[in-house]
């Protein structure tokens, strides 16, 4: 019994996060908005097929991403200091001009948890022509053994495009645009 209350307690929103739905598995939370005027999103999942062991092999490549996200149309690894890999991205999305930013990306793997966490590097401050600089970007994947089999998994993303972004764009991406990252990365690691 105290195992179930430790686990639920892991999977509990930070306070202030209001539920607003439910996908793959997932349960959905928006944050409040922040000083920055972003709001972050949480999701909370379980995927009962999928191991730790393959995400590590596959996700924590952080050049693949570009393969696993409709929105990430490049990520190339620009070097790495220690266990932070600078990883140089440029996001898409119809409608805007392309994001563009260098993330200071981690994988840090204790026991039975996997974290994927980034922000953004503030040395990375002119985009290329056409394109604009990503003002916010942190977040972090963490996978933890699901004793039940497969993996829980906690998705964080506190994004703010720059720039000037359609109202509807920012709705849009607080819906359907952070779930269909949470469907693409259960559906490429399950073809794995």
């Amino acid at each position: 019994m105290l195992t179930l209350f430790l686990l639920s307690s892991a999977l509990a929103a930070p306070a202030g996060y209001t539920s607003s739905g439910t996908t793959d598995g997932c349960t959905l939370y928006t944050g409040p908005k922040t000083a920055a005027g972003t709001t972050p999103l949480l999701a909370e999942c379980t995927w009962p097929d999928v191991t730790l062991e393959k995400l590590d092999a596959h996700f924590s490549q952080w050049q693949s991403h570009d393969e696993v996200f409709s929105a990430v149309g490049v990520s190339e690894v620009e070097r790495t200091e220690g266990a932070t890999a600078f990883v140089h991205q440029i996001h898409t999305a119809k409608g805007i001009s392309e994001r563009e930013c260098r993330l200071r990306m981690t994988r840090t793997k204790s026991g039975d948890t996997l974290e994927l966490a980034w922000t953004l590097d503030p040395t990375f401050t002119t985009a290329g022509p056409d394109r604009v600089l990503v003002e916010k970007d942190d977040g972090y994947w963490r996978f933890t053994t699901d004793p039940a089999g497969g993996v829980k998994v906690v998705y964080a993303l506190d994004y703010g495009p720059g720039g000037s972004v359609p109202y509807l764009l920012v709705r849009w991406f607080q819906g359907s645009g952070f779930t269909a990252a949470i469907t693409e990365l259960h559906g490429w690691i399950g073809a794995r």
